[in-house]
């Protein structure tokens, strides 16, 4: 959380990271050819957005919910 409150976030939970798709395909979407896909996406977009002096924000909630849904065949 305090990574998050200094704008230094740099790790997502991948099972729960949201990414607005505009900002995703401006930094040139996933790169398949890394390991840490997620530090290295997130990198982009700090400096993408600070290059371009936009106003952005990169958060972590503590805690999140998600359900899954399973279907029966």
């Amino acid at each position: 959380m305090g990574w998050s409150r200094l704008r230094c976030l740099l790790i997502i939970s991948g099972a729960f990271g949201l990414f607005r798709r505009d900002i995703l395909e401006e930094v040139g979407g996933w790169w398949r050819d890394t390991v840490g896909e997620d530090m290295e996406l997130v990198v982009r977009m700090h400096r993408h957005l600070r290059d371009r002096r936009q106003e952005y924000r990169i958060e972590f909630v503590p805690d999140p919910v998600c359900w899954t849904e399973v279907r029966r065949r």
